[in-house]
């Protein structure tokens, strides 16, 4: 990527070209990777994965990764339990 820019005279730079988006297609962008939504609060075992799946379609790219290390903790602490023979309460409040 440096030696990209290490390559480029000045000119050359001041050429490219960088997209002028219209204001709403700027906020759909900044949307997907930035968009904060509560988490479910009646969850059942029933209903978890349907409401996960479309609380996950609307959240961004930056939601759903910080909730990825969540639940990679989660599961290893359930793996953990399962391993020293504890007790697991399953908790769908998380």
């Amino acid at each position: 990527f440096m030696l990209l820019f290490k390559e480029l005279r000045i000119e050359q730079f001041v050429n490219i070209s960088i997209p002028n988006f219209p204001e709403e297609k700027q906020q759909e962008i900044a949307r997907q990777y930035y968009n904060k939504i509560e988490k479910n609060t009646d969850l059942t075992f029933e209903n978890y994965l349907e409401k996960e799946k479309e609380r996950n379609s609307k959240l961004g790219i930056f939601q759903l990764n910080m909730e990825l290390f969540e639940l990679r903790e989660t599961l290893e602490n359930l793996i953990d339990k399962i391993i020293m023979n504890k007790e697991i309460n399953v908790d769908f409040g998380y």
